[in-house]
């Protein structure tokens, strides 16, 4: 199961709860479950009503939540976020978030309110750049080796980071580099930008793991607009070790089921979210 950001932590410890753990343990049988969008800091936070894994409270609420998947049998990790320029002023009082560089993605955030633009952050001083390597490694405190995975979107990216030609080398680079490490798998999405007719057209589709695919020796895991067929036929060519079912489990926790026995599954229908506050979806669903 991919990461799914479900905005359900609407209290002020942003601390897992049991509505979490119901609704991991209605999809263990997905097997690997890979959490929400899991803030590691107070200054990495920026997205309403997710979870954070920074305090005692946070951690109790996790602990809760992984009883409750592993005794169901199946097995789960944290994905681990700073929302870094995703981010937004109404997070902080009024202060800017912290980021990498002083560039506005021009996104959206997700802000306790509702969704607003994102604006121009403060880049990180050294410091805080130490602190929040930190912060990763607090979060992650006593992960054993061989049990870190990396989720990674390459070349998908709009707005003042856009895609090109010229980038396309430097993801090269960082996928043949992540060979160097101890991983047990890398999490990778397919194409979410459209590429119809630029220089990375090729990317489109299925092209995305027949592109980087030779370049990664371990385990890699396809994501994004997958179904029964598609993922069966990555696996079969070679081009992934394993699949990760996104917005089909929200509708379907009973997924691998209805692959097995062919049966129909469920679709999402959610245009009713639009004209809702975010706290007031947080509370129905």
């Amino acid at each position: 199961m991919a990461p799914l950001t479900r905005m359900r932590a609407a209290n002020a410890q942003h601390a897992p709860t049991e509505l979490h753990a119901e609704y991991y343990a209605q999809r263990t049988s997905a097997g690997l479950i890979i959490g929400e969008c899991t803030e590691i800091s107070p200054d990495a936070y920026g997205w309403a009503d997710t979870p954070g894994l920074w305090s005692a409270e946070q951690v109790r609420g996790w602990r809760g939540v992984t009883d409750t998947v592993h005794k169901k049998g199946s097995l789960m990790y944290a994905q681990l976020w700073h929302t870094g320029a995703m981010s937004h002023p109404d997070f902080f009082d009024g202060a800017l978030p912290m980021s990498a560089s002083n560039v506005n993605p021009k996104q959206e955030s997700v802000a306790p309110s509702g969704k607003k633009a994102t604006v121009t952050p403060r880049p990180m001083s050294k410091d805080e750049i130490r602190q929040t390597v930190a912060d990763f490694g607090t979060a992650a405190n006593s992960l054993e080796s061989g049990r870190v995975g990396i989720k990674i979107g390459p070349m998908n990216i709009s707005g003042p980071f856009v895609a090109n030609a010229d980038t396309l080398p430097d993801m090269e680079y960082v996928i043949k580099k992540l060979n160097d490490y101890d991983l047990v798998h890398l999490l990778m999405m397919g194409a979410t930008t459209d590429f119809t007719g630029g220089p990375l057209e090729h990317l489109a589709g299925d092209g995305m793991f027949q592109h980087f695919r030779p370049l990664y020796n371990g385990h890699l895991i396809a994501n994004v607009d997958m179904t029964q067929e598609r993922g069966n036929r990555l696996i079969k060519t070679g081009l992934a070790d394993s699949i990760a079912f996104g917005r089909p489990f929200i509708a379907n926790p009973d997924l691998p089921e209805r692959f097995l026995t062919g049966a129909t599954l469920n679709q999402i229908s959610w245009p009713w979210i639009s004209s809702l506050h975010i706290s007031e979806v947080a509370k129905l669903r």
